[in-house]
């Protein structure tokens, strides 16, 4: 038997959750763990929103409690973030084809960026769940962005036309204020 599909979504900051949050339909509230969960449908699937707070301590907890609380089956976890490539603008989004966690460090005893027990050093998401996410932006930038960027934000932060990349994302504790 194939068990129901549900979807967690974390954000580090509540700004991140928000516009997810009015998307959502017969919402409900729970506090677990001192964290707030908002339940309900986005679309018809049933979907578990939070903010997870800042680090890979407070994501990995809040990952937990959504998969032993709300039993996800999958995971988004979306936000903002700054860029290296200079290719990318304020309000392009990007979609991970790679993940590596930049600022793990256990040399000698293993490669730079390698995670101890799992020998792997870049994480690839599903295919299959690219391929919907890709879907779902393209929609979105086909229609400007309006329902989550307000006019307000999009004249403050010089918007036009948002475009999609998918490349490598680096996370880690740590934050760059210079590529030196």
């Amino acid at each position: 038997m194939k068990s129901e599909k549900i979807i967690g979504i974390m954000g580090a900051m509540n700004e991140e959750i928000n516009s997810i949050l009015k998307l959502m339909t017969a919402v409900e509230e729970f506090t677990y763990g001192r964290r707030t969960y908002y339940t309900g449908f986005i679309n018809g699937t049933k979907s578990v929103v939070v903010f997870s707070r800042w680090g890979k301590v407070a994501a990995a907890s809040t990952v937990t409690s959504l998969i032993i609380k709300f039993n996800i089956t999958d995971l988004i976890f979306i936000g903002v973030a700054g860029a290296i490539n200079p290719a990318l603008k304020i309000g392009d989004i990007v979609i991970a084809d790679q993940l590596v966690q930049h600022d793990m460090d256990a040399r000698p005893l293993m490669d730079r960026y390698e995670i101890p027990l799992l020998g792997v050093t870049y994480f690839k998401p599903d295919s299959n769940l690219m391929a919907i996410a890709e879907k779902a932006i393209h929609e979105i930038i086909g229609n400007q962005a309006r329902p989550f960027i307000g006019q307000d934000e999009r004249d403050r932060f010089s918007l036009t036309n948002p475009e999609l990349h998918k490349g490598s994302i680096a996370s880690g504790d740590k934050f760059f204020a210079r590529s030196k």
